[in-house]
């Protein structure tokens, strides 16, 4: 907990690292301070550069990481003309809808989301609509 509470001030640090390695040259032999400044640039270049790659990442929490996964139908229940499906997407189970007709056992494919309940689609149907 701690660590990701201090995360943001690490990476702030290691961005400004080279600023702050400056006084190298003031405290150490030129041969020395070189090496070591030379470390701190590519520290902090390496930062930058996997901090610029986890923005570029698609999100894989909340309804963005969830739509386009397949599911797989665990159970379904009536209530008048209404279908209610429950499904298993990594390792949750999630309450569903479908205006396709499922059968426990079938893949199908969330293509959204109304609150908490999924919306989903047989897989072929799916495939089929994206093509």
């Amino acid at each position: 907990m701690l660590l990701v509470m201090l995360l943001p001030v690490i990476m702030i640090v290691m961005i400004f690292l080279p600023l702050f390695a400056l006084p190298l040259f003031w405290l150490l032999p030129l041969d020395q301070a070189i090496p070591l400044y030379a470390l701190s640039v590519v520290i902090s270049a390496t930062m930058f550069w996997f901090m610029r790659e986890s923005k570029r990442r698609r999100s894989v929490t909340g309804e963005e990481g969830l739509i386009g996964r397949e599911v797989k139908v665990v159970s379904q229940s009536r209530s008048g003309n209404e279908v209610a499906y429950l499904v298993e997407v990594k390792g949750e189970t999630w309450s569903a809808a479908s205006a396709d007709r499922l059968k426990v056992g079938e893949t199908a494919t969330i293509t959204a989301m109304d609150g908490l309940k999924l919306i989903v689609t047989r897989k072929e149907k799916a495939k089929t609509k994206a093509g």
